[in-house]
């Protein structure tokens, strides 16, 4: 009788467990698992790896624009405080500029008048004093120097006209007399012309410095 082998073969395989095949998804359930969830585990992973990196972008992009804030406000400070010493200096000097144009106009009052004064007239004399009065006032004004950057520009004009401690240098402001002579009182216009015209000068070309510089 001819042996079937096939059966024989199954016989022996159902006989022993050991010899049967596994079916690899039982095999090893876990190690199945963890296959099964890789891409799970590696889309996690690369999830939370994006959002850390868009933490850290986004923090260093608030470092940066609270440093830029910063610089801006610091810079805003500092143009606000050359305004403020520009404005002040102006003023100082208008004020200075319309005393000698006062000091001047008493000048022009005994220079054009006509008839001319005589030497002794008790009205020429009264004009001069309050001459003197005026030009005692303006020796008293004080002009504090624009921020250096707009000093070096006028620094020239300044020093001529003006001591450190910001008051008129007293040779720039001419002085007379009730015995002052029609000459000197003409002398003593132009000057104060000269020096009225300096002070507007240097308050125009302050304020244009400062313009340019802002």
């Amino acid at each position: 009788m001819e042996i079937n082998k096939a059966l024989v073969a199954a016989a022996v395989t159902a006989m022993n467990p050991a010899l049967q095949q596994k079916d690899p998804k039982q095999a090893n359930p876990q190690h199945q698992q963890n296959i099964d969830n890789a891409p799970v585990n590696a889309a996690t992973a690369a999830a939370k790896y994006q959002d850390s990196a868009i933490v850290k972008i986004a923090l260093s992009s608030n470092t940066r624009n609270q440093d830029t804030a910063g610089t801006i406000e610091q810079l805003h400070v500092k143009m606000n405080q050359l305004a403020t010493s520009v404005r002040e200096t102006n003023e100082a000097l208008n004020r200075v500029a319309e005393q000698a144009k006062r000091m001047q106009g008493e000048t022009y009052a005994i220079i054009k008048n006509f008839p001319p004064f005589t030497r002794d007239s008790q009205e020429r004399q009264q004009i001069l004093m309050s001459y003197t009065a005026l030009g005692k006032e303006i020796l008293k004004m004080t002009v504090p120097p624009p921020p250096p950057p707009v000093y070096e520009r006028v620094s020239h004009i300044w020093e001529g006209v003006l001591g450190k401690d910001g008051r008129l240098l007293p040779t720039a402001v001419p002085s007379l007399d009730p015995g002052s002579s029609d000459q000197e009182v003409k002398g003593a216009a132009n000057a104060l012309d000269k020096l009225a015209k300096n002070f507007e000068k240097v308050a125009s070309v302050t304020s244009q410095t400062f313009t340019s510089t802002s």
